[in-house]
């Protein structure tokens, strides 16, 4: 059975860990939710033998520990889903990546000491949320890629929600009117809605 070792829900499970579990759920896979205190994370000799950076998430596969969503989605992909969500692989690991800026603008908004660093995150996230959304206007799909559904869309599905939107100063997506429509299509899925339940 794989482990999925995340932050308890009280302490933000976090959109990482749930990027991991919407493509656990997609592959139909047999997985465990461990919850690890943030406390736990931080400072236990046991954890940081899980990620040396003491982060979340780490998922264990039997003896293989891997770390990071980004190498975790690939690595489910490839293992488990022989390619499946990985058609167009470079440029959906290019997406992959991009929504690690977004990731980033977020966590500087966290961060934010003052209004001028606060407008600075929000612009840099406004920023790749119109990358997003110009991708989204030509794709033939819906999804990210031509190709179709892909652990890009698996990625940003779970930095796109209601959480940020407030944060970012948005009334809603529709400022970005092809990710309200993607948005709309992904959530549909039964392994992204279950995710959102766990």
């Amino acid at each position: 059975m794989l482990t999925l070792y995340h932050l308890p829900y009280a302490e933000g499970y976090g959109a990482n860990a749930r990027k991991i579990a919407i493509l656990l759920n997609e592959l139909e896979l047999n997985w465990k939710g461990e919850a690890v205190p943030r406390d736990t994370v931080r400072t236990s000799p046991e954890y940081v033998l899980l990620h040396p950076d003491r982060k979340v998430p780490v998922l264990k596969d039997g003896e293989t520990i891997v770390i990071e969503s980004a190498a975790i989605l690939q690595y489910l992909a490839e293992v488990y889903g022989s390619g499946k969500y990985l058609e167009s692989k470079y440029d959906t690991l290019a997406w992959v990546s991009l929504q690690n800026g977004l990731s980033s603008a977020v966590a500087s908004l966290f961060h934010a000491e003052d209004e001028s660093q606060k407008t600075k995150a929000i612009n840099n996230a406004r920023h790749y949320l119109g990358l997003l959304d110009d991708k989204l206007a030509s794709s033939k799909s819906g999804y990210i890629l031509d190709s179709g559904y892909s652990i890009a869309d698996i990625a940003w599905i779970a930095f796109v929600d209601e959480r940020r939107k407030e944060r970012l100063r948005l009334e809603s997506w529709e400022q970005f009117p092809n990710i309200a429509k993607w948005q709309k299509k992904v959530l549909t899925r039964p392994a992204v809605a279950k995710a959102y339940e766990e």
